[in-house]
């Protein structure tokens, strides 16, 4: 009889995650899963909300790293080549200032049917700021599409947001506070000690813009150092 607060992986088996999220289907998907998983727990005034995944981790570099190397239909390879377009002013120099190309990659519409081939940063340039909005964009498109897909399904039930890992990137939890009702992060040991990151979640409070923030898993060691430094019970 006690709430319950199901984790739906709604990301994962609606393909989101290293596939082509911006294809129309990925939407579809996404709407048709969370009616099927929420089904068994619509209505329940026991279940206070769900957690759309667990511990997706928004690696900016892999996230820009993978879809570069996709191929010229994926829709979102070139959703990311209209993003370092705009960003470098169509100039592709500017952009070779920032980044190694592939051999023989001279323009955006080379790099574009470019397919497995890697783009690396270059040192001393900027490329990590493109590489940041680039993980914006994809994380921000993630809350957006699952929170729609979840208001759709059980409009009634909050969004509890997809369980950060330890580490977390600032942008996505930037991109995240404006969809979920509450910003939910795991936090397990990671000394012996049992010392307890206290930027961790001054980082996460000075990002969420006002949003609660709930701790959805944590280690033994945690507990006392929880208790007297935010008032937590368990």
């Amino acid at each position: 009889d006690l709430p319950f607060t199901p984790n739906l992986e709604l990301g994962r088996n609606s393909r989101f995650h290293w596939f082509d999220p911006y294809a129309p289907e990925t939407a579809t998907r996404a709407h048709e899963l969370a009616a099927k998983l929420v089904a068994p727990y619509r209505g329940d005034p026991r279940r206070i909300g769900y957690y759309t995944d667990n511990e997706v981790g928004w690696w900016r570099g892999a996230l820009f790293a993978f879809y570069v190397q996709e191929p010229p239909r994926s829709i979102t390879k070139q959703r990311l080549i209209e993003t370092l377009t705009t960003h470098y002013k169509d100039d592709f120099g500017r952009f070779n200032r920032d980044f190694v190309p592939p051999n023989g990659v001279a323009s955006f519409a080379d790099l574009l049917v470019s397919e497995g081939e890697p783009v690396r940063l270059r040192p001393g340039g900027r490329g990590i700021d493109v590489v940041r909005i680039w993980a914006k964009q994809i994380s921000g498109l993630y809350y957006r599409m699952m929170s729609d897909a979840l208001k759709a399904a059980d409009p009634e039930a909050l969004n509890l947001g997809d369980r950060l890992p330890i580490y977390y990137d600032p942008d996505a939890v930037a991109a995240m506070a404006a969809h979920v009702d509450v910003i939910s992060t795991n936090y397990n040991v990671d000394a012996p000690d049992g010392w307890l990151a206290r930027y961790f979640f001054d980082g996460i409070a000075k990002i969420a813009q006002r949003k609660p923030v709930l701790i959805s898993e944590r280690s033994e060691e945690h507990t006392s150092e929880l208790q007297s430094r935010f008032g937590i019970s368990y």
